[in-house]
């Protein structure tokens, strides 16, 4: 079993992200899934852009991979993160 924090929202709420994950503490004991509607056929840049605004290292995660708490896990375009 995991803690996580999931979090959605349009391409409108970025800046709102940005915010929220600035005040995150570097010992959050959870996980944070994020997931932005974002078309397909566009490159994300969130990852750098919420790894940059905080201390906890954001990514867009691989199929499989182990979640661990304290990082931001970024749904990739066009995708669902379960």
């Amino acid at each position: 079993m995991h803690d996580l924090i999931v979090i959605g929202a349009s391409a409108g709420g970025i800046a709102a992200l940005s915010e929220l994950v600035k005040d995150l503490p570097a010992d959050l004991p959870a996980a944070v899934f994020v997931a932005v509607h974002i078309p397909a056929h566009t490159k994300s840049t969130l990852p750098k852009i919420l790894g940059g605004r905080g201390v906890l290292p954001a990514l867009q995660p691989e199929d499989g991979e182990e979640i661990r708490p304290g990082r931001i896990y970024v749904a990739p375009p066009d995708r669902h993160m379960f």
